[in-house]
């Protein structure tokens, strides 16, 4: 049960790493080279905030994620790289 759970972190820290790098690298590219512009384009997709109240503490919590192509490209390195090892 533990190796799994060392699996299920080692997938999601690389799939993040692949996300980062991925629209780092696109926004680089985007911007540097007028013909690589459209992969510098973001889609996003946000769960706006929700708050609950507990009259002692409050919380809120909102979740955004902008994804470019390059980032897509790098999550499934990412993928590729946890599956092949």
């Amino acid at each position: 049960m533990r190796r799994r759970t060392k699996e299920g972190v080692s997938l999601v820290i690389l799939l993040l790493a692949g996300l980062i790098l991925g629209n780092l690298l696109g926004e680089i590219l985007g911007s540097r080279f007028p013909v690589l512009a459209p992969l510098a384009e973001s889609r996003g997709i946000a769960l706006g905030p929700c708050s609950l109240d507990l009259m002692v503490i409050s919380l809120t919590l909102g979740l955004g994620l902008r994804v470019n192509l390059v980032g897509v490209v790098g999550a499934l390195v990412g993928i590729i790289l946890w599956w092949r090892r």
